[in-house]
């Protein structure tokens, strides 16, 4: 989701007023491919996005259990993504590991 997010957060000539339009948020989304924006509470906050903007009508506070419930769906993400790629970060750690003696640093 980090990388969703920067790559909106790009896609916004001023980053002070950081609010893409509804469109680029589902297309950037879409094509992630991460399964989180195919939830229904995805399109519900979408939804919501579409005929209110940034307005939040009651804030969360970041408490820790909520803190603790984010980082374990961080944790739970980067594992899987580890595990569907070990084969490619293998071959990447080698090339760099190779590239590194090639060049005689």
């Amino acid at each position: 989701m980090p990388v969703v997010y920067t790559i909106l957060q790009n896609r916004c000539k001023d980053t002070r007023r950081f609010h893409p339009s509804p469109e680029v948020v589902e297309l950037v989304c879409r094509a992630s491919g991460d399964l989180t924006y195919k939830k229904p509470k995805f399109r519900r906050c979408m939804d919501k996005y579409i005929a209110n903007g940034l307005c939040c009508k009651r804030g969360k506070v970041l408490t820790e259990g909520r803190k603790a419930y984010y980082e374990s769906i961080r944790r739970k993400k980067m594992e899987a993504f580890i595990n569907g790629n070990r084969k490619k970060i293998k071959i990447f750690k080698q090339q760099t590991f190779n590239n590194v003696f090639k060049t005689g640093l």
